[in-house]
């Protein structure tokens, strides 16, 4: 078994949604240039958790599945679900399934 993920590109809204944010709070904090320099600080913090975050919801999980056959051949599977590990599966067409459980 092996895991793999994939990551789309961001599209920089989480950067800009937590620039704008950021600034917002920090803009409360402080009086005169300690106000500036808090505004643009948590401008700066806020966009890059905002790049964080959303790359993370960008973010895919899947597993490779190795499952040996009747026959003894292997076979590769994909999976977004974490398979049992040393348990009997099912394979129908492209999708794994406990012996006698549910889909994965």
């Amino acid at each position: 078994m092996r895991k793999l993920e994939s990551t789309k590109p961001t599209s920089g809204v989480g950067a800009v949604a937590g620039g704008v944010v950021g600034g917002v709070v920090g803009h409360q904090v402080g009086s005169g240039r300690g106000r500036t320099l808090a505004t643009v600080a948590g401008a700066g913090a806020g966009a890059f958790a905002g790049n964080k975050v959303e790359k993370k919801k960008n973010t895919n999980q899947a597993y490779e599945i190795g499952v040996r056959m009747q026959d003894g051949s292997l076979r590769t599977v994909k999976s977004t679900t974490a398979p049992p590990v040393g348990q009997a599966v099912t394979l129908k067409g492209d999708v794994l399934q406990a012996a006698g459980g549910k889909a994965k």
